[in-house]
């Protein structure tokens, strides 16, 4: 009897020193882990040559949104130097329609600040958090179509810091990588030297307000000196699908437009190529030349016609671009 205790305690002996042990090799390892993240070397956010690609559609009317944000030259604002950011007309930064719409900067301390042209100055990132901060924003946004508008408020809106860790990048090096869920319940990730990879790519966190209309968005692409550092496009294996980088090519384009069903009826469309979203207008007149409607900044490839909307007799339309009429057409309604 004796004999049996001693080597049942043995056993629960060697069995919890077995679990103590697994469990010490655990700690361990997750604290070589954080060490490791923390002990990178930190990755500044980016000041020139940098592109932000954001696709976007309508599950309803299924037309395609794309949102191109680049970083271009500097300017210095105050005392404060900052880069130049962009509405990218094409998918380069050298295209002359390009807007200006606002100055980044980041600071000693990981922070990265965003000036909206005609806003005050607002945090845009904070990669100096830990697990459990709240980052708190004064500006808000709306991310609809392909336009993000911003909103001075006042707002209240903030991000919590769940969890960090490093990822892989496109290039195959590691970068730190922050999960946050902000105050209207979404999910958000940033990774150091790119910032946000959800939604609205780097104006993300200031989306405050989100628009129940069937838009959704994805961020495919970042790129810095002509290197993809991020992929994930659901069209294609590149950042982006068609490539513009010859600006001669876009004022010398033919368009194909078509107009069907014609004759009319509620469900009718003029369609075109626009691959390189190019801003056209639409112009309708009866056949003996009046002008009965017209459509203004078109940034997509279609625009739907109603037969209800026109009386019976034949209609004349002019599509109309940066270099004039490009197009016209005929269409029927009964």
């Amino acid at each position: 009897m004796k004999t049996f205790v001693l080597t049942m305690y043995k056993q629960i002996k060697y069995s919890l020193i077995a679990i103590l042990m697994k469990r010490l090799i655990i700690i361990i390892f997750c604290t070589c882990l954080l060490n490791t993240i923390n002990a990178q070397d930190y990755i500044k956010f980016p000041q020139s040559a940098a592109i932000w690609n954001v696709i976007g559609d309508n599950d309803f009317s299924l037309e395609k949104y794309r949102i191109r944000i680049g970083l271009s030259g500097d300017t210095v604002i105050g005392s404060n130097t900052y880069a130049k950011v962009y509405w990218l007309y094409d998918s380069t930064l050298i295209h002359p329609n390009s807007e200006y719409f606002g100055a980044l900067r980041e600071d000693s301390n990981k922070h990265v600040f965003i000036k909206i042209k005609g806003q005050q100055e607002v945090l845009l990132y904070d990669f100096s958090v830990n697990i459990g901060d709240t980052i708190w924003y004064t500006l808000g946004a709306c991310l609809g179509s392909d336009t993000i508008g911003f909103d001075a408020g006042p707002h209240n809106h903030y991000k919590v810091v769940l969890g960090i860790d490093s990822v892989m990048i496109y290039n195959n090096t590691f970068r730190k990588r922050i999960s946050l869920l902000s105050s209207n319940f979404n999910t958000d990730k940033w990774i150091e030297g790119i910032g946000s990879i959800f939604w609205a790519g780097l104006l993300n966190p200031l989306i405050s307000n989100y628009i129940l209309n069937g838009d959704g968005y994805n961020f495919v692409c970042f790129k810095q000196d002509e290197e993809v550092l991020y992929l994930n496009n659901p069209y294609c294996n590149y950042c982006f699908c068609q490539l513009v980088s010859d600006i001669q090519n876009i004022e010398n384009q033919v368009l194909d437009v078509s107009c069907y069903p014609n004759p009319l009826n509620e469900n009718s469309v003029i369609c075109f190529s626009n691959n390189y979203c190019e801003i056209f207008n639409l112009k309708i007149y009866t056949s003996v030349g009046t002008l009965i409607k017209e459509i203004a900044s078109i940034t997509n490839n279609k625009v739907p016609l109603n037969c209800e909307d026109f009386p019976q007799g034949i209609y004349i339309f002019e599509l109309t671009g940066s270099k004039g009429v490009v197009k016209s057409g005929k269409f029927v309604v009964h």
